[in-house]
């Protein structure tokens, strides 16, 4: 199918006929279960808890009223209703009553399911730009921030398309397109090698800031703001950069790390990034740091210590531990010229004798890639039509087949993410077609377009066979693509993306720093990496006796034995807190609000991202928790006094207790016994970078509790213990939101039984990630609309 030039997304709502409870003429009448055991405290204008099932609507195409019934229907299937102290229905009673509920909820999502166009979103449309053309560009931060829903940027329902995108679009098209062609003749190289002290930016600051050795090496003793920039190695255009850079410590017998920035390192107002972090041994040696690195023009390398405070003295006379940098080479751009992209698109063609027909070949041969599917040469024609407008204009090839590009770049078939229904199937479900099942497959696991092999398989039908399925997506998994898979899915699923949402405050923790920060987020990447390789069982996410660590970090957890700046597997002591993604300070930071940690945040989050248990959002008019950061009452005391409220109980009941477990970690995921305040209490001795702290010592803390069946906790170590009493719903958890990702809808109540067999196809494998990855793109969920 065609789709038309200007993107419209079409939604059609299908309404549901079935009712989950009858109506006579004039009142609604209840159900007899609901009559039976559920009227006396829920109807009428003095229902509890917010429900009135008087006035609950019971046309189930409305999508309030749909999950208010779902969540009446989960409620009763967990026992949570009606509650233990009222009469209890039998068991057989409980069965007919979901089981008819149950066939209604069904029957009413299958008709409200929705086919949409899905826009990619702008992570995908960045790699599949640069997948597509083998380029290496950044074109994200142009780009509107997408919409979320369900938890992810994924989800079709809120990727539409308008006008003003189109515009920015064609910007994005353009910057890729001058990458994709490069420069016309060869760019201007860097290839310098010099010491620091010679560099005229950094010797500026030479004997005010550095000291200047006889070598021409530099010292710096702060690791905050520091001039000590290599401008003399500034990149001449985009590209790839060859960088070594010579270190050693400076009186001390310590080691010391040295951090390396790249970009706009100077003024500060373009993109700058984080090179990575070095160790570098105490001793009179040079350490020789090498690295490659893409760089836009103009950017420059900065080096400078991690963790050393400005010297309280001029430099000359300062007897502190110092960075000596001595030389620096940069060499690059290491791409080739003419870039290998232009090559690539060309092929054959000459340019300088190239025609129309040269043009069409080209987009007879691109285009199939771009839109994910075959293409017809009427298809074709539209965007060769534009270049042989601009060749008659008199433009060079280069420059009209540029404008074809950029509107093939901004079409629907590139921005949308079309599935038809494969009219071949000969299944009784309405599977995809091959390139529309490989196109899913690809921006599943690499967020981006399919490469040549699953492009292959999907044209010769193979890709429908479950061993080719299989052996794609164990080629997929060990391609470095797949790198995205685990960094886009955790930044959403666990929120790891909001990690620089809020900043701690300072004053109460003065120990949170840039590397912490770095090392935090790397953690859980990381974990999810060795899960993924490994197969382990999806319990690890709840408790492991095990985690990624450096040296940074395990000092935040109190963890000895692990030295540098090298990420490693670490067996965690006997009977640790840490373990699992809960109590990883990632998590722990992105649950917290930069001075104060509260239970009923927490506690939702682990009930939704672990359990797979959401509550519903607070009643109208109920208002939030506002912690007294002055220690003049606890958190425990403010929500005892909120659960007083009828239409709060219900949901605090699930979700406090949880958060309470996680009250023993503070903002930044540091185990605590107390807390901090900057109100009164009794200040506390500890130093930070030769500074008293600025907190006293609040409260104590209290992370006792019981769940809402009464099962009593000591603490976060015996909660994971009773969560892990359910490891199959943990594991329907986490392949709900794989789904959901995948997927990009939202998962419907109809879609129930298929996650079940899902997360029993597993169980002999304890519930591996990697299998359950295999098991999702093989079943029929994945597979059909």
């Amino acid at each position: 199918m065609k789709l038309p030039w200007v993107a419209v997304l079409v939604t059609v709502c299908l309404i549901a006929s079935e009712r989950a409870w009858g109506q006579a003429s004039g009142e609604a009448q209840p159900d007899p279960f609901l009559q039976a055991h559920c009227a006396d405290c829920h109807w009428g204008e003095q229902a509890e808890a917010g429900l009135d099932l008087s006035r609950l609507a019971s046309d189930l195409s409305d999508g309030d009223a749909m999950a208010r019934w779902v969540r009446i229907h989960d409620r009763v299937a967990r026992g949570e209703m009606p509650p233990a102290e009222a009469d209890q229905p039998d068991a057989d009673e409980r069965r007919r009553y979901l089981a008819a509920l149950g066939k209604s909820l069904t029957s009413a999502d299958l008709g409200r399911r929705e086919v949409l166009l899905r826009r990619l979103n702008r992570v995908e449309y960045e790699h599949t730009v640069c997948d597509l053309f083998g380029i290496r560009v950044e074109l994200k931060s142009m780009l509107p921030e997408d919409p979320t829903a369900h938890g992810f940027d994924t989800i079709g329902d809120v990727l539409a398309i308008s006008p003003e995108q189109l515009e920015v679009y064609l910007q994005a098209a353009d910057k890729a397109l001058d990458q994709v062609f490069g420069s016309e003749r060869p760019p201007k190289r860097v290839d310098i090698r010099m010491p620091l002290g010679r560099d005229p930016f950094a010797s500026r600051s030479i004997g005010r800031l550095f000291v200047k050795t006889d070598d021409d090496s530099l010292v710096t003793f702060q690791g905050g703001w520091c001039p000590s920039v290599f401008n003399s190695g500034q990149a001449t255009v985009n590209g790839t950069y060859r960088v070594k850079i010579h270190a050693r410590t400076f009186q001390t017998d310590q080691p010391l790390v040295m951090a390396v920035y790249g970009g706009d390192v100077i003024v500060g107002r373009g993109p700058s990034h984080l090179v990575g972090y070095y160790d570098i041994p105490p001793g009179d040696e040079w350490t020789v740091v090498e690295f490659e690195d893409y760089l836009e023009a103009r950017g420059a390398y900065q080096m400078k210590p991690y963790q050393l405070s400005a010297p309280t003295q001029g430099p000359n006379r300062f007897t502190g531990p110092g960075l000596m940098i001595g030389e620096v080479e940069v060499v690059g751009p290491l791409e080739a010229w003419p870039p290998t992209s232009r090559v690539q698109l060309l092929g054959d063609v000459d340019p300088e004798r190239a025609t129309i027909e040269d043009a069409r070949r080209i987009f007879l041969r691109l285009l199939p890639r771009a839109f994910r599917r075959p293409v017809t040469d009427d298809e074709a024609e539209t965007y060769v039509a534009l270049s042989a407008a601009a060749l008659d204009q008199g433009r060079p090839f280069l420059a009209a087949l540029r404008v074809g590009l950029q509107a093939a770049l901004c079409s629907p078939e590139f921005l949308l993410r079309e599935e038809p229904v494969d009219d071949i199937a000969g299944r009784d479900l309405r599977a995809i077609s091959p390139h529309a099942l490989a196109s899913r497959l690809s921006y599943f696991l690499w967020s981006s377009l399919p490469d040549e092999q699953l492009s292959a398989a999907a044209a010769t039908g193979r890709l429908t066979e479950p061993d080719e399925l299989r052996r794609q997506v164990e080629r997929m998994l060990r391609d470095p693509k797949s790198q995205r898979f685990v960094e886009n899915f955790t930044g959403q699923w666990l929120d790891l993306r909001q990690i620089d949402f809020t900043e701690p405050d300072m004053r109460q923790y003065p120990e949170f720093d840039e590397m912490l920060r770095y090392s935090l987020v790397e953690e859980t990447h990381r974990f999810f990496r060795e899960m993924l390789e490994r197969d382990l069982p999806v319990a690890n996410f709840v408790d492991s006796d095990w985690s990624i660590l450096n040296e940074r970090l395990a000092r935040h957890y109190g963890i000895e034995g692990v030295t540098g700046t090298r990420f490693r597997r670490v067996a965690l002591p006997e009977d640790s807190v840490r373990g699992g993604v809960m109590t990883q300070a990632s998590v722990l930071k992105v649950t917290a609000n930069g001075t104060n940690t509260s239970p009923v945040v927490r506690g939702a989050w682990v009930l939704d991202r672990i359990l797979g248990q959401p509550v519903p959002p607070p009643p109208p008019g109920v208002s939030a928790i506002e912690p007294d950061i002055r220690g003049a009452t606890t958190i425990r005391e403010q929500l005892d006094k909120h659960r007083n409220d009828p239409s709060c109980a219900s949901c605090h009941a699930r979700m406090d207790p949880l958060g309470f477990a996680l009250e023993s970690f503070d903002v930044i995921g540091g185990w605590r016994t107390w807390y901090r305040t900057l109100g009164e209490g009794p200040p506390v001795n500890l130093e930070y970078n030769r500074r008293r702290v600025q907190y006293r010592r609040g409260p104590d803390v209290d992370c006792t509790g019981q769940l809402p069946d009464g099962r009593p906790f000591a603490d976060i170590r015996q909660v994971k213990r009773l969560m892990l009493a359910d490891q199959r719903q943990i594991a329907r958890c986490l392949c709900e939101k794989l789904l959901t990702y995948g997927l990009g809808r939202q998962l419907g109540f109809s879609d129930r039984p298929a996650v079940d067999a899902l997360v029993a196809a597993t169980e002999d494998r304890h519930h591996g990630l990697r299998s359950l990855v295999h098991e999702i793109v093989l079943s029929d969920l994945f597979r059909s609309k």
